[in-house]
């Protein structure tokens, strides 16, 4: 996918199911990143991007692209971004 659709991409509003799934990560997160914590929710209320949940991924992992959720089947967050942005282009 070209640069410029990405772009386009990212300023479109978020995915609620994957803004959802994002905030229940945040609260499992330890109370020595609640600053970090806050600081994203702030974010992610003012901003309503998928390029902003891509900026609280990317900050709550010390600035790693992917997360994965404490939970019993991890997922990662990066093959999920590859889900929001890909728009059937597909090359064959």
């Amino acid at each position: 996918m070209p640069l410029q659709k990405i772009m386009a991409k990212l300023d479109k509003p978020a995915d609620l199911d994957t803004k959802t799934r994002i905030i229940a990560h945040m609260k499992k997160i330890p109370m020595e990143k609640e600053e970090l914590m806050l600081q994203c929710a702030m974010h992610l209320e003012k901003h309503n991007t998928l390029g902003a949940l891509l900026t609280v991924v990317h900050a709550l992992n010390d600035e790693a692209i992917f997360m994965r959720y404490a939970d019993d089947e991890e997922v990662d967050l990066a093959s999920e971004f590859d889900r929001i942005l890909d728009d059937g282009d597909k090359k064959k």
